[in-house]
């Protein structure tokens, strides 16, 4: 009883959604224009999907923009998932949504996104290839150079990888194969010469970023993982996620780059700089009009008298410091005394000489 009435004054459990901060909401804009939808990860002790939406970053990195754990991988399930997402950014879709082939997921896709494109993963299909065709055909090079080289190919257009395709089909005699019938009637969905107009962000090439954050989740957590340890070591992968966002900003705002070639941009960037030039001209100028205004006269040339003091740095300067390296080689350098027991000159006095004497008739008597 006291259960249901919590769930009445709470709202329902249509109100517990997907969890997303105000970290992830911030990434959600600034990088949510293409989202994978990737389902295939189970993380704890009860079996539960891992649902990760991830964006790519300005970096090139994978970043979180929400996440959520579902029990069951149904059409309820998935319609649950994607409204909570949108609820936690505000409604706010993406404009490219990335899923694999699966049935359930594309209908709840376009029926709770219906104004983002949505798009199949090339990887997903690409790895069916193998199954589809017989042996021989999957092991003639000929066959998956052209086909690899056609498929990847994100500078030509429409009509021409139409043209290629059927060159492909009867060449290989690939007509009654349904697979590639079906894949051609998908062309739209999954070839990137039909959406080259349309930044997607290295998604659609392959799920490789799926598979890597998928393996750097699963360095923080196991499979028989309560879902309080579970959250924890979620945590803990986000932390670490975000550190490396903020190092990567800090050697990016550090970084000093050259220029190689004569560009355009590099000459756009010199004119930059001489309009700067002028500018602090034009600065200065205005500076010696109120010097006058105020009766102080601003001179040309200023005289600065550098004080005499030793200095550490150049040579050739009998104040300079020297340092312990220097005196060390100087004084080896410097002729001993000359000795009075032989008469000779070392670096030891007469006392020390007949210690050295008496060592020395010592070793040859024994």
């Amino acid at each position: 009883m006291a259960h249901k009435i919590r769930a009445v004054l709470k709202g329902g459990y249509e109100y517990v959604g997907a969890k997303a901060d105000e970290r992830e909401k911030a990434f959600y804009v600034e990088f949510g224009e293409v989202i994978p939808f990737d389902a295939t990860f189970r993380t704890n002790k009860y079996k539960m999907v891992f649902v990760r939406f991830t964006a790519v970053d300005h970096h090139k990195k994978s970043v979180t923009v929400g996440v959520g754990l579902l029990s069951r991988e149904t059409i309820e399930s998935y319609e649950w998932m994607l409204k909570a997402f949108l609820r936690a950014h505000e409604g706010k879709s993406p404009k490219n949504f990335l899923t694999d082939q699966d049935a359930a997921i594309k209908q709840v896709g376009e029926s709770i996104l219906p104004n983002s494109r949505h798009r199949l993963c090339m990887w997903h299909i690409v790895k069916k290839l193998q199954a589809k065709i017989t042996g021989d055909l999957f092991k003639n090079k000929d066959f998956k150079k052209r086909f690899n080289k056609l498929v990847w190919n994100m500078h030509i257009k429409p009509d021409e990888f139409e043209k290629k395709w059927d060159l492909i089909i009867n060449e290989f005699n690939l007509e009654d194969k349904r697979w590639f019938n079906d894949m051609f009637e998908l062309r739209d969905k999954w070839i990137p010469a039909y959406f080259s107009d349309t930044r997607m962000s290295g998604l659609m090439k392959t799920t490789s970023r799926s598979e890597s954050m998928n393996s750097f989740f699963n360095t923080y957590s196991q499979s028989l993982n309560l879902l309080l340890h579970f959250m924890m070591n979620y945590d803990t992968t986000i932390q670490k996620q975000r550190n490396t966002q903020q190092e990567l900003d800090h050697q990016t705002k550090k970084a000093v780059y050259k220029f190689i070639s004569p560009r355009l941009i590099q000459k756009m960037l010199q004119k930059f700089i001489q309009v700067q030039k002028e500018i602090y001209k034009g600065s200065w100028t205005y500076v010696e009009e109120v010097g006058k205004l105020m009766g102080i006269t601003i001179p040309k040339d200023i005289d600065i008298n550098v004080p005499n003091v030793q200095s550490n740095k150049g040579c050739g300067k009998k104040n300079r410091i020297q340092s312990a390296a220097e005196i060390a080689y100087k004084n080896s350098n410097k002729q001993t005394r000359r000795c009075s027991g032989c008469g000779e000159r070392a670096p030891h006095n007469l006392w020390t000489f007949q210690i050295k004497l008496a060592a020395e008739q010592s070793s040859k008597a024994t």
